[in-house]
């Protein structure tokens, strides 16, 4: 069971770039949207009113930012590519109601997940020219797909048709439809390998189908309250299910925090253990060995030693 007891709030959105020990927080209540660099204690400032526009990626390089405006209105909620240093705007794009947007492998290449002309598309967009180099069938939310920057490659579910997801590969240009074995929709699937497949279908199986073949399959049983695929991320060769929960023995909950995890090589199903009773919500990777939830806690996946960003950032 998942608690809802909160504490304050430090944050709602974050992300962080894969090459340099920088951070991004968004949040639309207090704090605004900035880039934080751990190394040089630095925090860039993108924009002081959180109601006025919230970023959602960070470049690899921690160079740039994607912002979306946080406007309802339809003719105005532009996505704009920002330096993180000068503040400078590079890109102000009209061409979707924004949603998401995600830096691509390819420097003029963004995938966006927006209403153009009052549709939903999920679509790589080519900023410089102003084109759209492909669209996708459906529009899943991004974060059901993956993007494999070693492997420079985006896939997404088809929201549509069991079994099916789409493939997007960045060094030719081209998207495919590649088929999974299920019985029904596949809700989340991440790219882990070259024709690796890892994903969870309608039927909370999780399942890992490399060169056409099923490696292994798990149910996952341990929430009973989904009522979707649960989120993830994968690190160090573990699938790890992003939110924590508390271990129940013979039938009674305790408060006795932990993460369940999938050994990408074996399929096995591993219950770890957080010391910390806590620690709760939801966890994604932050720097180095780290995962952190939107208060500000931060595990750290080696030791499962716990900690807590300073105040100071914000």
């Amino acid at each position: 069971m998942k608690k809802n007891t909160q504490p304050e709030i430090y944050y709602s959105e974050y992300g962080v770039s894969l090459a340099s020990p920088r951070a991004f927080f968004c949040d639309n209540s207090s704090f605004g949207s900035f880039v934080y660099d751990f190394e040089e204690e630095k925090k860039y400032l993108l924009s002081k009113d959180p109601k006025a526009s919230e970023t959602v990626s960070l470049s690899a390089d921690g160079k740039w930012v994607l912002t979306i405006d946080t406007t309802f209105d339809t003719r105005k909620r532009f996505i704009r590519l920002v330096e993180v240093e000068t503040q400078t705007e590079q890109m102000a794009t009209k061409v979707a109601f924004g949603y998401e947007a995600l830096f691509s492998p390819v420097e003029d290449w963004i995938v966006i997940r927006g209403d153009v002309k009052k549709r939903e598309k999920v679509f790589i967009y080519n900023w410089k020219t102003e084109e759209m180099v492909h669209t996708f069938p459906g529009a899943h939310p991004l974060s059901y797909g993956h993007l494999n920057e070693e492997l420079q490659a985006f896939v997404l579910p088809n929201p549509r048709k069991k079994a099916e997801v789409f493939h997007f590969d960045f060094q030719t240009g081209e998207g495919q439809v590649v088929a999974l074995p299920s019985r029904r929709l596949i809700h989340r699937v991440s790219l882990v390998g070259k024709e690796a497949y890892f994903y969870i279908d309608g039927d909370y199986i999780a399942t890992l189908h490399k060169a056409g073949e099923v490696i292994w399959q798990v149910k996952l049983d341990f929430d009973s309250s989904l009522y979707y695929a649960p989120d993830y991320f994968i690190w160090e060769g573990k699938v790890y299910f992003s939110y924590v929960y508390d271990i129940v023995v013979e039938g009674k909950e305790e408060r006795q925090p932990c993460f369940y995890a999938i050994d990408l090589e074996k399929g096995s199903l591993d219950t770890i253990v957080i010391s910390n009773e806590k620690i709760f919500g939801a966890f994604l990777p932050f720097l180095g060995n780290q995962v952190i939830n939107k208060f500000g806690e931060c595990i750290d996946l080696q030791t499962l030693e716990s900690s807590r960003l300073s105040a100071a950032i914000f």
